[in-house]
């Protein structure tokens, strides 16, 4: 039934995406698998002018917080907090996706182009309505998929004949799931 639950989310969340980057030459791949990771995948890949956003829609419900703890004597630490409970692991998964996509792509940008990750939680209360929530130095964005998607067509170089031939390098490399 969860996995119902989010296998549904992640097909509506495709499609706002569609519909928020409809015209933006922004390409964008859904649920791939990421070979020699059993049954992992990748929920979203947004390749746009400026880079790669790895989409990790997740179907939680209530209420989102960032808390910082830690600093004077012990490690600085971001924690993800969702109706009060420690959910940092799904920025970790989102960080080995993101770094997955990078390896991907390597050989094509000699390490360049800018890839983020984005925890899109359509259901959620505490995002902020101006903004984004971030974590781990920016690199993490958690918002809405209207958010996302303007993560998604942020400006910036690449042309659409180089995103087009990251979206064919990316659809080798991870394959519908």
């Amino acid at each position: 039934r969860a996995w119902k639950q989010g296998a549904d989310e992640e097909i509506r969340v495709a499609r706002q995406l569609a519909r928020h980057l409809s015209g933006r030459q922004v390409v964008l791949l859904h649920d791939r698998r990421i070979p020699g990771r059993g049954r992992a995948n990748i929920d979203h890949i947004a390749i746009g002018p400026g880079g790669i956003t790895v989409i990790d829609t997740k179907s939680a419900r209530g209420r989102l917080r960032i808390e910082k703890r830690g600093g004077f004597l012990s490690p600085r630490r971001e924690l993800l907090l969702i109706n009060g409970r420690d959910r940092t692991q799904l920025v970790d998964v989102l960080e080995r996706q993101v770094e997955a996509v990078r390896t991907a792509i390597a050989e094509l940008t000699a390490g360049e182009l800018d890839v983020r990750g984005a925890l899109c939680f359509p259901n959620l209360e505490g995002l902020p309505r101006l903004g984004q929530l971030t974590m781990r130095s920016g690199t993490i964005a958690i918002d809405a998929p209207r958010g996302v998607a303007k993560l998604a067509r942020r400006q910036g170089p690449i042309t659409l004949d180089f995103i087009e031939r990251i979206g064919s390098n990316l659809t080798r490399r991870f394959p519908p799931a």
